[in-house]
């Protein structure tokens, strides 16, 4: 019998990463390594395996250290997938053990998003506002990253700006047409990743709404990178943001 498969994961399967590179490599070295091969190399590696898409990106000439030189969303079909995925596979522990080459590990790392109305008030941890699955390949996703205004704001006041104006925002967003917006905040910059169902939805959002105590950094839309066959390299040479557009294994998706 025929069987419509959704690629759409929930928000609490999205790996969201910080990446800070390694101090071996020059920026150079660095975003080459991440161009032609660890960012093409992530659904290479792990679309056989039931990656549902991967949205990386950089910071290129940001002089605050605070602010990560990489973000990445990587989405799953659950934490038990990725589990799975990371340390029952050979493919996974490949993968996994090729960030030491490129990453601060003592700085870098990733997480799972937890729901904005379930977050304690003094919580740390990355979190999503909607309800519901996203397919990440589809429609348009916005990438906005932000840091302290200046020296003088602290990062519990940095903190707590962006979580009272996401709050705020959320309406807004959805008369925008977003149906998922993930938040990765940081004692010194936050990572906001917008997902609108709609083709056409360009315009980025407008983030005046954090305040004065949040400075842009960058506002991007991410743009489409078509892997036919084996995914291509990229060229960063600017502040970036991309969706690796690849083929999923449906098998992993009929659960």
């Amino acid at each position: 019998m025929d069987t419509t498969i959704s690629y759409a994961v929930p928000a609490n399967a999205l790996r969201v990463y910080r990446g800070f590179q390694n101090q071996t490599l020059t920026p150079d070295q660095y975003r080459a390594t991440l161009g032609q091969t660890f960012m093409p190399g992530t659904p290479y590696m792990l679309a056989p395996l039931g990656l549902a898409a991967y949205l990386p990106g950089v910071i290129v000439g940001e002089p605050n250290p605070n602010v990560p030189n990489e973000f990445a969303i990587i989405a799953y079909t659950s934490q038990d997938a990725w589990q799975h995925i990371m340390n029952s596979t050979l493919r996974g522990r490949v993968y996994n053990a090729t960030h030491g080459g490129v990453y601060d590990l003592s700085r870098s790392g990733a997480s799972f998003p937890v729901a904005f109305q379930h977050l304690p008030a003094l919580a740390t941890d990355p979190f999503y506002l909607f309800d519901g699955s996203t397919d990440w390949q589809t429609g348009v996703t916005q990438v906005y990253v932000g840091a302290p205004a200046d020296a003088s704001v602290t990062a519990a006041d940095f903190r707590l700006a962006i979580r009272t104006a996401m709050g705020a925002q959320s309406a807004q967003l959805k008369s925008l047409g977003a149906d998922q917006c993930v938040v990765m905040p940081g004692d010194g910059y936050v990572v906001i990743w917008t997902h609108l169902a709609a083709p056409g939805a360009a315009t980025p959002v407008d983030w005046k709404s954090l305040g004065p105590k949040v400075r842009t950094v960058a506002n991007m839309q991410a743009q489409r990178i078509p892997c036919h066959g084996e995914p291509p390299t990229v060229t960063l040479t600017q502040s970036t943001a991309l969706n690796f557009i690849f083929l999923r294994n449906p098998e992993m998706f009929l659960f």
